[in-house]
């Protein structure tokens, strides 16, 4: 088994967060049998719609949302952002 830590930014914290338990200070740890799992997949799990995402990173280094997830990474996941 393996396990990462996922943080929502923004609404998307509050979307979850309206649907599930309180988010810890590290985030959500998603647990998962394979080595490596996608943003995408996890997302799913975690009924976000992909649509809502703006911007990941993967230990800090920006990504899109087929990047994989390995045991012990830790993922920042923000909203879109509108305005100006």
């Amino acid at each position: 088994m393996s396990t990462a830590w996922v943080k929502l930014h923004g609404r998307l914290a509050a979307y979850y967060s309206e649907q599930n338990a309180d988010i810890g200070e590290d985030g959500i740890p998603i647990v998962f049998s394979q080595e490596k799992e996608s943003v995408a997949s996890i997302l799913s799990k975690l009924h976000i719609p992909v649509e809502m995402v703006g911007f990941i990173a993967i230990n800090g280094i920006a990504c899109a949302k087929d990047a994989m997830l390995a045991d012990g990474d830790k993922a920042i996941i923000f909203p879109h952002v509108i305005g100006g």
